[in-house]
């Protein structure tokens, strides 16, 4: 996404130090005697950006995101198929039910509007 990266700090090459990405600690593994954490993205917050470009299928990567706001830029194309899974049982899609957000069981605002994607 063009217009993003360019408002990193000088010399920072973490997604952390980006404008809008906002990252804390997540526990990633925990045993009786060891807790391993590490720096997580939990919000990107890039609505009204005048962003271009078309997203990524990377960002379901992001398994710790809570927040995702691209509202108001010129993003564009299809919304990547891989972020969604369809439900499993035919009775399910038959009767309308939604598709949900793949692999980010903690995101809980999804905000796209106001962009120019194309698709179903």
């Amino acid at each position: 996404i063009q217009g993003i990266q360019d408002t990193s700090l000088p010399g920072e090459e973490s997604e952390c130090a980006w404008t809008g990405v906002f990252c804390d600690v997540a526990v990633v593994e925990e045993t009786l005697t060891t807790t391993i954490t590490m720096s997580v993205v939990r919000r990107i917050q890039w609505g009204g950006f005048d962003a271009i470009g078309v997203l990524p299928p990377e960002i379901r990567s992001l398994s710790f995101l809570q927040e995702f706001n691209v509202s108001y830029n010129n993003l564009r194309g299809e919304i990547p198929s891989q972020w969604f899974e369809t439900p499993a049982s035919t009775s399910e899609t038959a009767a309308g039910a939604v598709q949900s957000v793949y692999h980010l069981p903690y995101l809980y605002l999804l905000d796209l509007a106001y962009n120019n994607f194309v698709g179903p």
